[in-house]
This record gives structure tokens, sequence and C-alpha cells, in this order.
């Protein structure tokens, strides 16, 4: 489900509060508003009910892995399946980390610290593909 806002919505599933703070900082001046879920059930719900336009989840939330939140996001009734959904992990992932965060449904699997610059630069490339609108070169 697409916002009215031109700002595009990202949904932060993290219960660290300083991580969804500093993911905040960095997205609101690049032009995103965010909301934010401390547990995948609060993730769940919040994609069901206010939508977003992307998703950041942290691979560890306090009562379901971040795998699992997304395939049960990716499976939400009328959840649109354009929806970019980015997980966030700490340290390097393993392959097999990785392989399990794509077949969950995740477009990708980011490691702290994040590489600012490539994480803004994804996420609206991602939104472009979403909307459909041809990239400007």
């Amino acid at each position: 489900m697409l916002d009215e806002n031109p700002q595009p919505l990202v949904l932060l599933g993290n219960d660290q509060e300083w991580s969804s703070r500093s993911l905040e900082s960095l997205l609101a001046p690049a032009g995103f508003r965010t909301i934010r879920a401390y547990t995948g059930g609060q993730l769940l719900h919040l994609a069901a009910t206010r939508g977003a336009d992307a998703i950041l989840v942290d691979r560890s939330l306090p009562d379901m892995c971040g795998t699992e939140a997304v395939s049960r996001l990716r499976g939400l009734p009328g959840f649109d399946p354009a929806t970019p959904i980015v997980l966030l992990t700490t340290g390097t992932p393993s392959r097999a980390q990785q392989l399990e965060a794509y077949r969950a449904g995740a477009w990708d699997l980011l490691a702290e610290p994040w590489d600012v610059e490539a994480l803004l630069l994804k996420l609206s490339l991602y939104l472009q593909a979403k909307r459909g609108i041809p990239l400007l070169r």
C-alpha cells in the first residue's frame, strides 16, 4: 500500500531504541518518514493497518526472528508483494543467513555499521522499482 504523502514511509522493526533513532536520523534528512515497531507483532499490525513503502527489520526481534517476520509480512492478506523489505543484522552475516533472508522474501540483508550512502541509494532504488519509475541517469 503506497502512502499518499510524497515522502516515502519506512516501517522500522527494531526493539533497540538507539538503533531506531539512528535509522530515523539517517532517513529523515533524505526525505523519508518513519514509523516504529518494537516487536514482530507490532510490525505485522502496522504493516497491515498503516502500510509502508519500505520496511527495515532487525534480524532479532523479542518475539520472533526477523526472517519469520519477513515471511509473515509476505503472507499478510493485501500486503503489496512489491514492498521492499530489508533485514538488518549485527556482524557479518554468514552465507546461510543471507540465503535464509532471501528465501523469507527480504530484498537485502545489511550488517551494522551501515554504509549510510549505500543504504539510502538502495532504498531509493527499491522504491523506484516498486513504483515503476524509470531510473534517471
